[in-house]
């Protein structure tokens, strides 16, 4: 069975070796206070657990836009262990998600994704996503 939960700065080991999976190099050296940072900022963070272990989880940030009505949710990381893929974990941290967002105003939700993930990119297909746009990135000079 499938349990989801608003994350905890206890689960930052989890949460940081997940987002590993997508290539994400985040400092490992203290992932818990990592994590409560976050959280405490006003972040979203979600986790997935089957049997007591965190096996997927979600990061999300509101933004308030001057063209839209209201805020939307930005999934910033969607990352479910790969043992565990298929099995409804991802569709069901997303729904948790939403309605997250939607309590915090958001009328409208996007997800980023690598332009390789093409699996992902069915996924969030399957639950109704569309491509809408593209996204250009670029590393600021002197940043992290």
């Amino acid at each position: 069975m499938i349990t989801v939960r608003h994350a905890t700065a206890d689960d930052g080991p989890s949460v940081i070796a997940l987002f590993a999976l997508l290539g994400h190099s985040p400092s490992m050296d203290d992932p818990r206070a990592q994590v409560e940072r976050f959280l405490e900022s006003g972040e979203c963070v979600v986790v997935a657990e089957r049997d007591g272990e965190v096996v997927g989880a979600t990061s999300a940030h509101v933004i308030p836009l001057l063209h839209r009505a209201g805020p939307i949710g930005r999934y910033t990381a969607v990352v479910v262990r790969e043992d565990c893929r298929g099995n409804g974990v991802g569709r069901v941290m997303l729904e948790f998600t939403d309605r997250e967002l939607r309590g915090r105003g958001c009328v409208h939700t996007e997800v980023t994704s690598n332009i390789s993930r093409t699996r992902a990119h069915e996924f969030y297909q399957r639950l109704g996503y569309e491509r809408t746009s593209y996204r250009f990135a670029k590393e600021l000079e002197g940043g992290e």
